[in-house]
């Protein structure tokens, strides 16, 4: 007789500790930073008030047990009174440490740094002269190399963040600043892990020689450390493919350790008793290597509480074990609700519980596809409750995530447990340094292989989605496979989801064409679409990866005609790499004489350039050089060559329709880059440049983008500025605006208005806002 696979699968049950610990996280997660906005003396009277609310709830709650509601009612008033206590301790300590006049504190670093274009980055932890422990970041004024469980000394103060980034650091529960002129390192003290470390340090030490993409990654994958990893390319090809969790050390590399250890110790003679002891010595061992990861701490904790059920005369049950762990984690630390690794690491476990169970019954259960099956489902399950973090986090989706992965796992599992044999036994003459030289060799294998799933087309997608809605979408879908759990078959789960994806396809593929100039809201950088017959070009890119691939998301953007930089500044080209691997692009437009540059800025566009096209798709336009682009017709203004690379040498174009409009004349719009004042006054005299329709304001409305003569010269019907909210420039400049007023244009601005189109026809321009 033949079973229906769907009989091998019972519908879990969902436990009121984990209902009740999703309810303590959301509502500790929602009030966590408006709650750091309230007095002192505001934040005891919320906190007393549930204080007493919990005590009234728990004697109501206990004379009756079986209240659902109740049970829910507790829980949320439980988060209340945390997030208000975190909140008040938080404040205090920020006052005390902000009060301290300047001394000699030991700091211990408390991961390892993360290196970017903007510097390095240190978190340490250390003790206020009151003996209270806070979390500072360091601002260290030398080159160093400094890594994770490091101690230093140093003769300095605290400084609070700046109002642009005190809300960052509160959801990391970095209370203060510390500048550091000068240090000494503070040797560690003798221990059980100072051998640790030590290995720890060798590795960094030996693969630090190593400058490729492949020992970056195998240093982020094996050991946490991931200081370099966001420079590399193949992070980027990571994240595309759907496997940036495997270079973040989280459970299912303990669990692959612990798999491995537990193998080696059933091949000894060694008592039941011993090998769990050293089993679990091991395994702390391995949480001091890899830095304490709070998704391994949630494995360890999850695995703890499993053993210890059975101890406490109980079932194990790993839904009530995720209540448990939540409430563990953040009533220890109210900032572990805003964790995004938190938030991943346990909404994919969560998911993986629930539903996987339900997908393996769907697809073939003969052994041997379960190479193949087990991961699909474990990624499927995985994603179904992580992916509105991961699209509204990083805007973008990976459609190959699920056949990645299951290439990927075997890497994983050798690079892990080779890994760690490699460098343990790494001291040893001949054989250790065979050892680093194979794991090495199997990490490039792993980075080709990544590199060619990267490569297949729209292998990841811009993706725009509201967290809030997303979320209401995945409860709803949710809760059709609870209710309908025993008549799901492949089928229903497939039909739907082709029926969505050709929907969605038309949606993108089949909009109108329509002509349009668009202002991408990035913050404070520049990012333009230029839309006409199907043919989509980007003019610079912001330094935002995911607000830029958010907006173009939004306008429906999976690849591009062309992209022009109007010069290689961080706020107009920074974000150009993260388009590799997720927007396809034909062609990049730069300035006449920047492949040829020796200045550090138009090298490294270069350089980024030619990760995303080849070199003879990078193309060079100067002054008199015009580009045909559907019914635009581009004329390139200024320069003639660069010299520098700077502002000065912005890309300057006039945009003209192709057709006239009902005044006779053809659309006009004016692009100047960063190019201010004098260059503008040039330009507007050289090439009669008067009565634009459109204009984008140059240097996001600094004080030198306009004069009162230019003003009423180039005389625009509508400017825009794109500018970020509360930026420490202070653009646009008040006497720029007052200078546009004048001009009796409308202006539109990115940190007011948000996401500004204007569709342009032969009958008029009309402009549509976001509207923040």
């Amino acid at each position: 007789m033949r079973v229906d696979s769907r009989m091998r699968t019972t519908r879990p049950s969902i436990p009121p500790l984990l209902f009740g610990g999703i309810v303590f996280w959301v509502v500790v997660a929602a009030l966590y930073i408006p709650l750091m906005s309230l007095d002192a003396s505001t934040l005891a009277v919320v906190c007393w008030l549930s204080v007493a609310l919990v005590a009234v709830l728990l004697i109501v709650f206990w004379r009756n047990k079986k209240s659902y509601i109740l049970l829910v009612s507790l829980f949320a008033v439980a988060g209340v009174v945390v997030v208000g206590t975190g909140a008040g301790e938080y404040l205090t300590k920020c006052e005390k440490a902000l009060s301290e006049s300047s001394h000699e504190y030991i700091f211990e670093i408390s991961e390892d740094p993360v290196i970017s274009s903007l510097g390095t980055s240190y978190y340490a932890t250390t003790k206020l002269l009151s003996g209270e422990t806070i979390k500072v970041k360091l601002h260290i004024n030398e080159e160093v190399n400094l890594s994770y469980g490091d101690s230093i000394s140093s003769y300095t103060s605290f400084r609070g963040p700046s109002d642009k980034s005190k809300e960052t650091y509160q959801k990391k529960n970095v209370l203060a600043v510390a500048n550091i002129d000068s240090f000494t390192i503070v040797k560690r003290g003798a221990s059980p892990f100072s051998l640790v470390m030590f290995i720890r340090s060798y590795a960094q030490d030996v693969l630090d020689k190593y400058t490729s993409d492949s020992d970056v990654i195998l240093k982020a994958l094996l050991m946490g450390d991931r200081g370099r990893l966001y420079q590399t390319d193949s992070y980027q090809e990571v994240k595309a493919c759907g496997l940036a969790h495997l270079v973040a050390v989280s459970g299912a590399h303990l669990v692959i350790i612990s798999s491995f250890v537990a193998f080696l110790l059933n091949k000894t003679a060694l008592s039941k008793r011993t090998k769990v002891f050293l089993h679990v010595l091991i395994l702390v061992f391995y949480l001091f290597f890899v830095g304490f990861p709070v998704s391994c701490l949630r494995a360890v904790v999850m695995s703890f509480l499993s053993f210890c059920a059975p101890l406490m005369m109980r079932r194990s049950s790993a839904l009530s074990s995720l209540g448990v762990i939540i409430v563990l984690f953040i009533g220890f630390d109210p900032s572990t609700a805003l964790s995004l690794s938190f938030s991943l690491s346990l909404l994919a476990t969560l998911g993986i519980v629930l539903f996987m169970p339900l997908f393996s019954s769907l697809l073939p259960s003969s052994r041997k596809f379960q190479c193949v099956v087990y991961p699909i489902v474990m990624t499927l399950a995985a994603t179904l409750l992580t992916f509105p973090i991961t699209t509204s986090v990083f805007s973008q989706f990976s459609l190959v995530a699920p056949f990645a992965n299951v290439v990927a796992t075997p890497f994983l599992t050798v690079l892990c447990t080779g890994g760690i044999i490699a460098f343990v036994f790494s001291f040893v003459p001949i054989v250790g340094p065979f050892l680093v030289l194979m794991i090495r060799s199997i990490s490039r294998l792993f980075c080709l292989v990544v590199h060619g799933l990267s490569q297949v087309p729209f292998a990841c997608i811009p993706v725009s989605l509201d967290l809030v809605i997303a979320y209401c979408a995945v409860f709803v879908l949710c809760a059709v496979f609870w209710i309908f759990w025993a008549r799901i078959s492949l089928r229903c789960i497939l039909i739907p989801s082709c029926l969505g994806i050709l929907v969605l396809s038309g949606i993108v593929f089949l909009r109108p064409a329509s002509t349009e100039i668009v202002m991408l809201d990035v913050g404070q950088g520049d990012a333009f679409l230029l839309k006409s017959e199907k043919k989509t070009m980007l003019v610079d890119t912001g330094n935002q990866p995911s607000k830029l691939l958010a907006g173009l998301a939004q306008n429906g953007v999976v690849s591009l005609d062309a992209v022009l930089i109007t010069h290689p500044d961080d706020d107009h080209c920074g974000a150009l790499e993260s388009l590799k691997g997720v927007v396809g692009i034909e062609k990049i437009i730069v300035a006449n004489g920047t492949l040829a540059s020796k200045e550090d800025n138009p090298k490294e566009l270069c350089a980024v350039s030619q990760k995303l096209v080849s070199k003879e798709n990078i193309v060079e336009l100067g002054a008199g050089n015009t580009i045909a682009f559907g019914e635009f017709r581009l004329s390139i203004l200024s320069p003639e060559v660069i010299t520098e690379g700077g502002n000065e040498d912005s890309l300057c174009f006039l945009l003209t329709s192709t057709f006239s409009q009902a005044d006779g004349k053809p659309f006009t719009a004016l692009f100047v880059g960063d190019a201010e004042k004098d260059i503008e006054q040039n330009l507007a005299q050289q090439y009669h440049l008067t009565n634009i329709d459109l204009y984008k304001v140059s240097h996001h409305g600094s004080k030198n983008a306009l004069t009162e003569e230019l003003s009423r010269t180039l005389n625009p019907e509508i400017a825009l500025i794109s500018v970020g909210a509360h930026n420490s420039y202070g653009h646009p400049n008040s006497q720029t605006l007052s200078l546009l007023e004048q001009s009796g244009c409308t202006i539109f601005r990115t940190d007011i208005d948000g996401e500004v189109v204007c569709r342009i026809t032969p009958e008029n321009v009309s402009v549509t806002a976001t509207m923040k």
